[in-house]
């Protein structure tokens, strides 16, 4: 956040970098060697952006929370109707803009996340109960993972690990799920908020957000390695 507003920034190996805009970017996701920016405006608009910090091009109208799968061959995002969000993907593919509805109406989804194997884990009220976690195959079929009050997911890339946040006793604190067995384990324990993990290419260290020691939701960035 700056005094101009929201701006969606990269850090790499050749260093950081912003995307420049004149409005607010308020998320983005990462697939390739492409960035996709959610930017506000009269109508949110999820803009491809390259390497070389310039737009290419408007990918979608009308959508929000972009989320690249790591082959960067996928894009889902979420669409809002009537204060609910539905869990929308399109392929990457220059010759097609065909899109996908993944979820029925009695999902209200909030995050999403790639598998390998391109089925998403996402984050969703049901039937406006509380948050949890469902996996949504490639056919549409959705299955729930059993856990309720969960938030966040984001799979490592190998596969085999999934790290959400879990509402406990009022704030939010971070788990890491084996995808294979079901085992899950607690990462943070601290009585304030740990969300919105990200894994590294190692997939056994995270990036996350965390207002530990700030003030209520006024967020840093912290890493952790969570597996040996």
């Amino acid at each position: 956040m700056r005094s101009d507003g929201y701006v969606a920034g990269s850090i790499g190996s050749s260093g950081a970098y912003l995307h420049p805009s004149a409005t607010d970017q308020l998320s983005q996701t990462a697939g390739g060697q492409t960035n996709w920016i959610e930017q506000a405006g009269v109508q949110q608009q999820i803009v491809r952006a390259g390497r070389n910090q310039e737009a290419t091009r408007i990918e979608v109208v009308g959508a929000e929370y972009p989320v690249a799968s790591p082959d960067g061959k996928w894009l889902a995002y979420l669409r809002s109707s009537k204060g609910r969000s539905a869990l929308w993907v399109r392929a990457l593919n220059e010759n097609s803009l065909a899109e996908t509805l993944m979820t029925p109406p009695s999902f209200d989804v909030e995050e999403m996340t790639f598998l390998p194997d391109g089925s998403l884990i996402f984050a969703a009220a049901y039937d406006r109960g509380p948050s949890a976690l469902y996996r949504v195959a490639n056919d549409g079929s959705i299955q729930a993972l059993n856990l309720v009050g969960t938030r966040y997911p984001a799979a490592s890339p190998n596969g085999q690990w999934l790290a959400y946040s879990q509402l406990y006793r009022g704030v939010w604190n971070l788990w890491v799920r084996n995808t294979l067995t079901g085992d899950t384990r607690r990462l943070t324990y601290a009585d304030c908020n740990d969300v919105s993990p990200a894994w590294e290419a190692d997939s056994k260290t995270i990036i996350y957000a965390s207002d530990c020691g700030r003030a209520l939701w006024s967020t840093a960035l912290y890493r952790k390695r969570v597996l040996p």
